[in-house]
This record gives structure tokens, C-alpha cells and sequence, in this order.
């Protein structure tokens, strides 16, 4: 739904305008899950330290964010905020997840990533949006494409979002396909990274970029000779991949042009700005979703940092615990021989500093609780040596 369903349709529903229509499934979904296997638990349900640490520092961030907002005397869009990321990310990491919920999120996020990459490249070479354009402007919300180089949003309100999406579900199947020698990944990965490069965002593909570069570090470091020379594989498949978008997609346009290079001088100043934005509160924080108007005190200019963002309106308490947040994920999926969940946190990480998303895409925060998910759930993979039909769940089921 949240990959389909524009989220400016599903907010005109009361209570849906405060949250996401897909985190309401998502709690639904996990709590029927719950309610199934209590009579049974599943041996994936023993709780590690690091798992509770994940719990700690999650309820730590909602209760920070809670406190500031009743400090500075709570605003509705402050309030939305803490709801929709409870409902996301708190709902994730203190539900009961097993390899079950973590593999459904996996599947469903790269085979959507895979329709709407498809969709996205279809839409840059028409250069116009033939389903959604005219829906979001129906919703007096259309989507901006005042670029000198076409960009692709598909679902989404904007090309950033779209590519964030994108970003993550190439890296899940890239990596999937590495660590279990089957071709079907590879199938979803090759729409979802031609729809990243029609989406022209530079900060999306270099998370990716890295993201994969993780996941192939991972995976190598855990096998054996064999492993590495399938990581080479991919290293050469990617850059492959590089030269195709670069040549012949409007990335190179994009890199090349006045925008780019303004981009990233706004990106770059956002860092003195945001410090002197946070200073304001003695960096404390001015309130969950505030950043924006609290930056706006020392700068006209949009602070295009997810972190920064963080930095502004929760303080040095709450961006310690968002960046802590994303380590013990991306430890604990190591831990669990989870490539792909690893390289698809950092992908998400680095992607979510690359624009502004945590305070003005609430939305986003799903994103972060699929991600916890996939972490916390999922289970040492069958070796790729030994065995790829081990490797590979059978029927793919998304539910």
C-alpha cells in the first residue's frame, strides 16, 4: 500500500491524516501474527542483548521526542509525528519478529521496488507521469518536475522519496541474489536500480552504491574464497550497471547541471546552519517536526539532512539514538548472517541523509520500522557454496 497507494489519497480519512494508512496495517498485521503464535513460540523469538538494546534506545527516542513535545507545547504536527513513528518503528521492534515477518517485508519491499522501478523508467522515457501525475494533481498536490532534466517520481510525491524506496529494494535483491545464487533476485534488482537512475537523485544512488559495497564486505568476510569471487562478480556487475546509467540515462545530465552543483552547496551549508539551528535550543531540541521553522530563524535555506533534521528538533539526545539506532541493526543482522537486512540499513541510513525526510516525510518512518524488521528477524542464511535451494524460502510468499 505505501509503495501503490499515494499517501495524500489515504490522508484525507480522519485519523489517517495523523497516521500512514500502511503503519495501521502494519500494526494489525503484527499483531495478528502475534496472536497466532503464542501458543507455539518460535525458536527466532529468543531475545538477544542487542535485541533489547534496540528496544531501549527505540523507546528512549519516543519518549525523548514526547517530552519535547509537551515542553514546547505540543503541536499537532509534533504530535503526528510521534504517532506515525511509535506506530512504525516502536511497533517493529517490540512485536514479536521471527524470519516470517522478516522475509514477507523483504519480498514485498523488492518486488514493489521492482513493479515501480519498471514504472519509473516508463515514466522518464515518456516524460510525463500517465497514472499518478494526474492524481496528485486531482488532490491539489502535484508532483514538482521543474528540473532542466526529467525525474521520476512514480507513487511518490517526490523523486526523492520514490528513489529512497528504490534504493533500498535494489540493494535487498542485489544482495540476496549474491548471498543465494538465484536468478529471481537479480530479476528484481535490474528494474529497481534502472528506476533509481530515472529518478536523478546522486544522494540515493550513492547510498545504494554503499549499501551494496557493505553487503559484499559482509558476506565475503563470513565465507570463503568461492564467496569472494562471487563478490568480485558483483563488483563487476555493478559497475557495469554505473556506466549503462551514467551513458545512457539523465543522471549524467543531472550530475552536470547548474541544479546539481547548487544542490550540493545548500547540502553542504546545511551543516552550519543546523548547528547554529540546534545551538538555539543549546542542543537540546526545539520539538519533534520543528526543524524546519527553527532553521528558518537563521537561514532561508531547506537543511537537505535527515540527521541534521534530528540534530535540530530532538537534540544531541535523539540523533545519538538514531544513529545508535541504525548501528545495532545493522550489527545484529551481521550477527545473524543477514547480508542483505545489513546493506539495506545502511543503504537506508545513508540515503535518509542525503534530504530532508524524518521531519517532513512522516511516511518515512515506516521505512525505518521495515528495516528494524528485517534486522531483528531474520536468521543465519544457508551458505551459497552448499546449497541455494537452502538459501532460498520456498514460494516467496509476500504474507
Amino acid at each position: 500500500m505505501y509503495a501503490f497507494v499515494p499517501g495524500a489519497l489515504t490522508s484525507r480519512i480522519p485519523l489517517l491524516d495523523l497516521i500512514p494508512a500502511p503503519a495501521v496495517i502494519l500494526i494489525v498485521w503484527l499483531v495478528r501474527r502475534s496472536i497466532a503464535d503464542t501458543k507455539e513460540p518460535r525458536a527466532s523469538d529468543v531475545q538477544s542483548t542487542r535485541d533489547r538494546a534496540v528496544r531501549v534506545i527505540v523507546w528512549l527516542l519516543v519518549a525523548w521526542a514526547l517530552l519535547l513535545w509537551f515542553f514546547y507545547g505540543g503541536s499537532g504536527y509534533g504530535f503526528s509525528w510521534i504517532l506515525t513513528f511509535a506506530a512504525s518503528v516502536l511497533t517493529c521492534v517490540t512485536g514479536r519478529v521471527g524470519r516470517p515477518e522478516s522475509e514477507s517485508v523483504r519480498h514485498a519491499w523488492m518486488i514493489s521496488g521492482a513493479l515501480l522501478g519498471a514504472y519509473a523508467v516508463l515514466e522518464f522515457a515518456l516524460r510525463l507521469n500517465p497514472v499518478y501525475g494526474p492524481l496528485f494533481r486531482a488532490l491539489g498536490q502535484p508532483q514538482p518536475n521543474d528540473w532542466s532534466v526529467y525525474r521520476a517520481a512514480a507513487s511518490f510525491p517526490h523523486p526523492l522519496t520514490a528513489a529512497m524506496f528504490l534504493g533500498v529494494a535494489a540493494t535487498l535483491a542485489l544482495v540476496s541474489w549474491l548471498v543465494r545464487r538465484d536468478g529471481w533476485y537479480l530479476a528484481m534488482a535490474i528494474p529497481a536500480l534502472a528506476g533509481l537512475a530515472s529518478t536523478g537523485s546522486r544522494a540515493s544512488l550513492a547510498a545504494c552504491a554503499i549499501g551494496i559495497a557493505v553487503g559484499m564486505m559482509l558476506y565475503a568476510k563470513r565465507g570463503t574464497g568461492a564467496r569472494f569471487g562471487r563478490s568480485v562478480g558483483l563488483v563487476v556487475l555493478a559497475a557495469g550497471g554505473a556506466l549503462f546509467i551514467f551513458n545512457f540515462s539523465g543522471v549524467g545530465d543531472r550530475l552536470a547541471s547548474n541544479e546539481a552543483a547548487r544542490s550540493t552547496g545548500a547540502r553542504l551549508d546545511g551543516l552550519s546552519v543546523a548547528n547554529a539551528a540546534a545551538a538555539h535550543t543549546n542542543y537540546i531540541g526545539s520539538g519533534p517536526a520543528t526543524s524546519g521553522e527553527t532553521a528558518r530563524l537563521y537561514s532561508p535555506l531547506i537543511v537537505e539532512n535527515s540527521f541534521f533534521q534530528a540534530l535540530i528538533s530532538l537534540g544531541l539526545i535523539g540523533t545519538a539514538c538514531l544513529v545508535l539506532l541504525f548501528l545495532l541493526l545493522v550489527k545484529r543482522a551481521h550477527g545473524s548472517g543477514d547480508a542483505a537486512a545489513a546493506a539495506g540499513a545502511v543503504t537506508l541510513a545513508v540515503a535518509l541523509a542525503g534530504y530532508n525526510a524524518l521531519d517532513a516525510v512522516h511516511s518515512s518512518h515506516l521505512l525505518i520500522g521495515w528495516a528494524a524488521l528485517m534486522c531483528l528477524g531474520g536468521a543465519a542464511e544457508a551458505p551459497a557454496e552448499k546449497s541455494a535451494a537452502l538459501a532460498t524460502p520456498k514460494g516467496r510468499q509476500l504474507l
